[in-house]
């Protein structure tokens, strides 16, 4: 895993289809450097409440955020760790 700089183009939550349902927490990121635009992660089920709550501020605030996941092209579903707002 891995920090980008970057901003948020959407968040969503959502329920699987196990039984008992569990909550998804997907977000699209553009790192702000370049190296990835629009890419899909996956929130960790630990922090699922705390990333959503956070992509969602820095959406209705225009923020960027500092975020750790998993480098696109490593080869392996890609998953958000944390977001943190940046102030400018």
């Amino acid at each position: 895993m891995m920090p980008f700089k970057c901003s948020v183009d959407f968040a969503a939550a959502g329920s699987n289809l196990l039984s008992p349902p569990a909550l998804t927490v997907g977000i699209s990121l553009t790192d702000l450097g370049g190296s990835f635009a629009n890419i899909q992660f996956t929130a960790v089920p630990e922090a699922e409440r705390e990333i959503l709550a956070v992509a969602l501020a820095a959406i209705s605030t225009k923020s960027n955020v500092l975020a750790t996941v998993d480098p696109p092209g490593s080869g392996t579903a890609l998953s958000c760790y944390a977001l943190i707002i940046l102030t400018s």
